[in-house]
């Protein structure tokens, strides 16, 4: 191998790393919004969650009061 042949292969390596160095940064890009996205969906359901039980103890709270007979 002479070293035309390494050089135009080392090219070619370098021109390789190039491109999975830009689809590594993509990908972590993506990532990091699908987190972001995570995070707002368990504040929401966190948030609907914590309705929910304070609306189960109010009628637990007061279910004779809303049952009862008048």
């Amino acid at each position: 191998m002479n070293d035309l042949e390494i050089v135009e292969r080392l090219a070619k390596l370098e021109t390789r790393m190039e491109a999975l160095e830009g689809d590594s940064i993509k990908v972590a890009e993506k990532v990091d919004l699908i987190l972001q996205r995570m995070e707002k969906q368990q504040s929401f359901i966190g948030g609907v969650v914590f309705v929910l039980s304070a609306l189960w103890g109010l009628l637990y709270a007061f279910r004779d009061w809303i049952i009862s007979p008048k």
